[in-house]
């Protein structure tokens, strides 16, 4: 931009200078060339009515002999005096603009005519007769035709100048024109270029802000984890003593007594708080990943009535339950937010009501071939395949918006409602179990979501129980309880004593350490919990087998599985107990942990 303005100011100024020196031409022969010979024509009419013949040419009767003084007639004094003023005012006002425009060039010719003009004025002035001597005439004559002649040879070089140098300026004019057409060029396209990188720049800062925007949506995700995974610690705390007190009172209780119903009612709603639990675990992606064989449909049986509360009475759930569903073999709490994600997926689809299906069916690689669901991630097991599909009746999708619908953080919601990661957490999600979804859909007329899995590699596996009780849970070892919640350790006191146990109860590790040590009797069992005050339970279980070398150690917790992580407890050679649960489970893993100990 700079070299543009420079080379204009150039190029203008060197048309400035070019029109400045041809007005000084112009002027010069305007107002000197033109005015002197017009001048000088006044002077030459004079000078031919001093003439014997005033029709005689200006060159013929400037010869010598051409005319003498016996035959020039008289004139008047007067009127010979008068020309000769008139004549003389005509030459002064010549030699005035020889000396504005410095007319040295004429000064010699225009003082012989001054000279034989004066020398005229003073003989007729002295002369008793007004008569003009022939040889004064004829070189007066001589010095205005040489003047004459002198202006026109020199207005003639000053109009071939003005041609020189128009000549001249031409390729200077040409040259500048040039130089500003191509900084023109060079400039444009400097700005284009320049627009191009803000554009560019543009685009880099929205892209940044961009992932900005996703990494806070990631970090809320992330607080709201470890918020679900602190909530849900407590919850289960409480959920175990509600649980097992419950249990207690059925325990109690015979078949006629009127609060066994209260009680079978409280531990109802108990198993049904801690499956709501499990599920808001798995929708914050914080339920521990376990792997498990399970019958698909048991999964959205359980699932049912969270279902239809999540998504109003004003929207209709259809569930289509196929036969002899083969089992899959993936985590079932993984699964829970598939089926969560796209049911809420539908529902915010249908804004106005509607109907959301719910299919389940066995399939194979045949026919899943035909709707481009192939499990390539499981050879072995591509002949046999679980289907689900999620179909709704809302306002559909276009094409576009189905080729990105799996894209991270792309929404179709107004922002503030959606972060563009369910259905990319649906893709991943299937996609690392070896399976496939796929989406068909038109505006108008629904969406339908179709999920194929890998079946479990054993035809015959069944789901996995959530609870496994032996047949005798009794016993008569000695068994520690570390647990810093009062009304926990106060439950599993009850509890194992009523089965026969001798219990001992410590709330923090300290404790715990101390009746390790001070322990006449040997302890069998320390079940310890395994986020602690001060320690965890792996560092607790270490230290207390150095006083109690034979016991077997069992944990249980109220934190999901990436907390426990996050702590450095090691549980490979430890069993854990998933709180809340009840007294039955506790005793029989207990006298699993006794066989094993004892076996070992």
């Amino acid at each position: 931009m700079a070299i543009s303005v420079t080379a204009a100011i150039v190029a203008l100024g060197a048309l400035y200078l070019v029109e400045e020196d041809e007005s000084r031409t112009r002027d010069r022969v305007l107002f000197f060339h033109l005015k002197a010979a017009e001048e000088t024509e006044l002077i030459y009419r004079e000078y031919r009515s001093l003439l014997p013949s005033a029709s005689a040419g200006f060159s013929d009767n400037l010869k010598p002999g051409s005319f003498s003084t016996n035959d020039t007639p008289s004139l008047p004094r007067p009127d010979v005096q008068g020309t000769l003023r008139d004549m003389w005012s005509h030459v002064e006002r010549l030699r005035e603009l020889h000396v504005r425009f410095d007319g040295e060039d004429f000064f010699a010719t225009l003082q012989r005519v001054t000279d034989r003009l004066a020398k005229m004025v003073d003989s007729v002035a002295n002369s008793p007769q007004p008569v003009l001597s022939e040889n004064d005439l004829l070189m007066l004559g001589r010095g205005l035709e040489q003047l004459k002649r002198q202006h026109d040879i020199a207005i003639a070089d000053a109009l071939g100048s003005l041609d020189v140098i128009a000549d001249r300026s031409f390729p200077f004019l040409a040259i500048v024109t040039l130089l500003v057409t191509i900084t023109g060029l060079v400039t444009w396209f400097s700005v284009r270029q320049m627009r191009v990188s803000m554009l560019r720049q543009a685009d880099i800062e929205q892209a940044l802000s961009d992932s900005q925007e996703r990494m806070h949506h990631m970090q809320k995700l992330e607080a709201l984890g470890q918020l679900v995974g602190g909530v849900a610690h407590d919850f289960n705390n409480l959920l175990t003593a509600i649980l097992g007190h419950a249990s207690l009172l059925l325990d109690k209780s015979s078949n006629g007594d009127p609060t066994r119903l209260s009680a079978s009612q409280i531990r109802q709603a108990a198993e049904q708080a801690a499956t709501l639990t499990r599920q808001l675990l798995a929708f914050s992606r914080n339920e521990p990943a376990e792997v498990q064989v399970f019958n698909l449909n048991e999964l959205i049986c359980e699932m049912d009535d969270m279902l239809r509360r999540l998504i109003g009475e004003d929207i209709e759930l259809d569930t289509h339950y196929a036969d002899k569903l083969n089992p899959v073999e993936l985590d079932p709490g993984q699964m829970r937010q598939v089926i969560l994600n796209l049911v809420v997926n539908a529902r915010d689809a249908m804004p106005d009501g509607g109907r959301i299906s719910i299919i389940t069916g066995n399939t194979s690689s045949a026919s899943s071939n035909a709707g481009g669901g192939t499990n390539s991630s499981h050879p072995e097991a591509a002949h046999r395949q679980v289907k689900l599909v999620v179909a709704d009746t809302g306002m559909g999708m276009d094409s576009d918006t189905c080729s990105r619908i799996f894209e991270p953080y792309f929404t179709t919601k107004e922002k503030g409602r959606g972060t563009g990661l369910g259905l990319s957490t649906v893709h991943g999600i299937v996609t690392a179990a070896g399976g496939n979804i796929s989406v068909s859909s038109l505006p108008g007329n629904g969406s339908r979501f179709e999920i194929l899995l890998p079946a479990s590699k054993d035809i015959s596996a069944t789901p996995v129980a959530k609870e496994q009780r032996a047949d005798n849970i009794s016993g008569c070892e000695n068994v520690l309880i570390v647990e810093d919640e009062e009304q926990i350790r106060t439950l599993l006191e009850k509890g194992l004593a009523r089965l026969g146990y001798h219990v001992l109860t410590a709330p923090d590790a300290r404790s715990g350490l101390e009746i390790c040590k001070n322990n006449s009797d040997p302890i069998d069992v320390i079940v310890s919990d395994v986020i602690m005050p001060h320690t965890n339970g792996a560092e607790f279980l270490n230290e207390a087998r150095q006083y109690q070398p034979s016991a077997a150690g069992i944990f249980m917790s109220g934190y999901t599985d990436d907390i426990l992580q996050k702590s450095g407890t090691t549980l490979s050679d430890i069993p854990l107990l998933t709180k809340p649960f009840e007294i039955g489970v506790l005793a029989t893993l207990i006298r699993t942990s006794i066989a094993e100990r004892k076996t070992s």
